[in-house]
């Protein structure tokens, strides 16, 4: 009974009159996102639903509905493929994992696992990669964090390099968050954090943006990196970062040429450059060029996406 309307009661918990105050539920609830465990999702929300309308036909209430949106986890297989089970000794326990390899580690490897609702096996290879890349990111966080006034002597190209890294993964991050696809996101970290490191120095800024991304997937590293930068605690108290819409735009993109439809090779171009530009690049390509024969009956270039030339 007391699991189908917890959450009722957990935004007046200490009220002795009453289950709770309307104004309240009303103010706090429905819930805007409610996850569960797949084993459990359909009585536990037949139930929790069952009380809502209840408490709505009692006038207790103004919402008929518990939750605006429900979500559930995959089952987390052993190792062998099967559920987890004493009866087959392949039982993975958390606090085991933990001692090994951190509760960072844990929380980010059982994200990285695979899309959220798919049932998935344990790894332990792949839990030992994602261990390496938060030492990584501890490595890079503390070599930087001692240098402060290094950072300030970047080149400006440089600067810029790291800033359209940054506002890219920002972007990426949080639409992968929005929509709980946290395996894309934790790749997208990795793939920052390799392309970072090729710089001598990291400009201050983009490190601290950095680190306040990952906040919420490796929340105890993150808290510490952020105090190796001078910070006041915490950094789960900041505000969540805004990319720069002009900064994740590309100099230079790779460009797919068509000829009657079918790819020939590619060229490097601005993704505002022209038409003319487009076809002068494709013609002093001597793999595209070489297929191009007399003067074209048409062309189609769509900006930053294709030049397809009929012949």
């Amino acid at each position: 009974v007391d699991s189908s309307w917890y959450f009722f009661r957990h935004i007046d918990s200490k009220n002795s009159n009453k289950i709770f105050e309307k104004e309240r539920a009303n103010y706090w609830l429905p819930t805007d996102l409610y996850m569960i465990g797949a084993e459990h999702i359909v009585l536990h929300l037949l139930y929790a639903r069952f009380f809502t309308k209840f408490f709505f036909d009692e006038g207790i209430i103004n919402f008929d509905e518990p939750f605006m949106k429900m979500r559930h986890m995959g089952i987390i297989a052993g190792p062998d493929g099967r559920k987890m089970s004493k009866r087959w000794g392949n039982v993975i326990n958390p606090n085991d994992e933990i001692q090994k390899y951190s509760a960072d580690t844990v929380r980010m490897y059982e994200m990285f696992m695979g899309p959220l609702a798919d049932p998935k096996p344990w790894n332990d290879r792949s839990e030992n990669g994602v261990f390496r890349f938060l030492n990584k990111v501890w490595d890079v966080g503390m070599r930087h964090a001692s240098s402060n006034e290094e950072m300030k002597e970047l080149k400006n190209e440089e600067i810029k390099s790291q800033q359209r890294l940054i506002n890219k993964l920002i972007k990426r991050i949080s639409e992968d968050t929005e929509v709980l696809s946290f395996n894309t996101a934790i790749a997208r970290f990795m793939e920052f954090i390799n392309a970072i490191s090729t710089f001598e120095k990291i400009d201050k800024s983009v490190w601290e943006t950095f680190i306040k991304v990952l906040a919420p997937y490796a929340p105890f590293i993150t808290e510490e990196l952020w105090e190796k930068l001078g910070n006041t605690y915490s950094i789960h108290l900041q505000k969540w970062p805004e990319f720069d819409p002009e900064l994740i735009k590309d100099d230079v993109i790779t460009m797919g040429v068509q000829i009657n439809g079918k790819v020939r090779g590619t060229i490097q171009i601005s993704p505002e450059a022209e038409e003319k530009d487009a076809m002068e690049l494709a013609k002093a390509d001597e793999k595209i060029s070489k297929n191009i024969i007399g003067e074209p009956k048409k062309v189609i270039y769509i900006k930053g996406k294709i030049l397809n030339i009929i012949i």
